[in-house]
C-alpha cells in the first residue's frame, strides 16, 4: 500500500496551489479561493510604521522586520510587492531604495517569532503579517496599517487531490 494522500488542501497561496498542481501530474485541482485575509503593517506601541507607507519603504526600513521569504508567504509576498514598488521608482530613488536593501537582510525572521517577540519589549518592530494572524493572536499593544501602495492578500484555495492521474 502507498502512502495516503490528503483528499483536500487549504493553502495559504494560490500560486503555490498551481505550482503542485502543474507539477502533479492531472492528481491535484485547485477550485476556487474559499478565504482571504489582508497582508497588513503590524506597528506595535513605540514603534512608527514608515512614511509613506508603502511595501518598498517597510521592506527597507531600520524599524522593521521581514518574516523569512524561504518559508513564509507573508515574507514573499511583502517582499515581491517591495520589490516591484522600488522597481517603479524613478532612478535616483530607486538607487537609494536598492541601498537599503542589503540591510533589510539582516532584518529577516521566521514569521512564527514576528508577533511573540517583536511586540513589546527591546526588539519591537513593525512588521508584515496578516490581519487574521493579528486577530488570533490577540496581542494588545499593536495596532495595523495597510500600506498606501496596495494591500496584497493571502488567498486561501480548495485543492482536491486524486490518487491516481486522469486520462
Amino acid at each position: 500500500a502507498g502512502r495516503a494522500v490528503p483528499e483536500i488542501w487549504v493553502p495559504d497561496s494560490t500560486l503555490l496551489a498551481q505550482q503542485v498542481a502543474s507539477a502533479s501530474g492531472g492528481r491535484v485541482n485547485v477550485g476556487d479561493t474559499v478565504a482571504s485575509t489582508p497582508v497588513v503593517l503590524a506597528v506595535p506601541d513605540g514603534q512608527q510604521a514608515p512614511e509613506p507607507a508603502t511595501w518598498a519603504s517597510a521592506i527597507v526600513a531600520e524599524n522593521t522586520r521581514l518574516p523569512d521569504p524561504n518559508t513564509s508567504t507573508v515574507g514573499r509576498i511583502a517582499l515581491m510587492v517591495g520589490l516591484s514598488e522600488i522597481d517603479a521608482l524613478p532612478a535616483a530613488a530607486r538607487s537609494s531604495a536598492l541601498a537599503g536593501i542589503g540591510g533589510m537582510l539582516s532584518r529577516v525572521v521566521p514569521e512564527d517569532t514576528l508577533l511573540a517577540g517583536h511586540v513589546g519589549g527591546s526588539d519591537s518592530a513593525v512588521f508584515p503579517t496578516t490581519e487574521q494572524q493579528v486577530h488570533r493572536a490577540a496581542r494588545s499593544g499593536l495596532t495595523v496599517t495597510a500600506a498606501a501602495s496596495s494591500t496584497p492578500a493571502l488567498e486561501f484555495p480548495f485543492v482536491t487531490a486524486r490518487s491516481a492521474p486522469t486520462d
